[in-house]
Formats: structure tokens, sequence, C-alpha cells
């Protein structure tokens, strides 16, 4: 039996089945856009995020947007990125609206290891460059996303 490098394990769809069958998550991918409002200032926010699940890439996220350890702790009990904007607005405080505008998921991630990467959406060509060094299908996302009908 020949041995196989990790990048063909990476690349195996057969393998990665197993493990998942085994109880063992496979990283995914997730592109999370966000808005907020605080003391009269609005902000939007693009998160580029590959982990093994939802509650996992809240954390990150938030670790990311430097947020106080119970929340991040908190973000461990989350069912769905709508969560995550409790969690924002609870640690903001009164005066403090955050929204969960669009959640683009099936995402293939290009490697299997968690990230968190902050988007600069003011600058579209690195945006997209940004996407899709994290994901290989992300433009089959936007296409069907955004693409003629």
């Amino acid at each position: 039996m020949a041995v196989k490098s990790f990048k063909t394990f990476e690349e195996d769809s057969n393998i990665l089945d197993d493990l998942e069958s085994l109880g063992i998550e496979k990283h995914k991918g997730w592109i999370v856009c966000t808005m907020g409002y605080y003391d009269s200032e609005a902000g939007a926010e693009i998160h580029g995020v590959v982990a093994r699940n939802i509650p996992e890439a809240c954390q990150m996220i938030l670790s990311e947007m430097a947020f106080s350890e119970e929340a991040i702790e908190e973000a461990k009990k989350v069912e769905d990125f709508s969560d995550l904007s409790d969690i924002i607005e609870n640690e903001m405080g009164f005066g403090a609206r955050h929204w969960l505008i669009e959640v683009y998921d099936d995402l293939k991630p290009r490697k299997s290891e968690s990230v968190s990467l902050l988007i600069d959406w003011t600058n579209p060509v690195m945006a997209v460059k940004d996407l899709k060094y994290l994901f290989s299908n992300v433009d089959d996302i936007m296409l069907k996303s955004y693409g003629p009908k």
C-alpha cells in the first residue's frame, strides 16, 4: 500500500467522509457579513471563516474583534450565526445594535486549519483575492448569489 502525502489526504473526499462518519469534524467555510451601530457610528464587516463548526467560527470572529474572554466563552453555546449578534450587543451594552446581514456557506476551505480573516470590502480586488485564498469555490458561490439569473 502506497503512503499518501498530506496534500493527497486533504484532497481525498473518501477519507474525509470516513473521518466525519467517525465523529471527527472536518473544516467548513463561511463568509459572514455583519453591520453594527454604536454611539451614532455605523460600520460593516465581512469575515471569511474556516472552522470545524459554527461555535468555533463565532469564537474566532469575536476574538478577531477583540471582545472579552467571557463573550468568547459564551460563543461556545451558539447554534447559528444569528446568536453572534446577540453576544456582540450584550457585550457592547446600551445603544449598540448589531445585525447579521448575510451568511454564505458551502464554501470549500483550501486548507484544513481554523482561520478567520477580516475582509477589506472597501477594496474589491483585494477582497476577492483574500476570499480566493481561503476558499476554492468562492467563484461558484458568488455566481450563484450574484450571477445572471
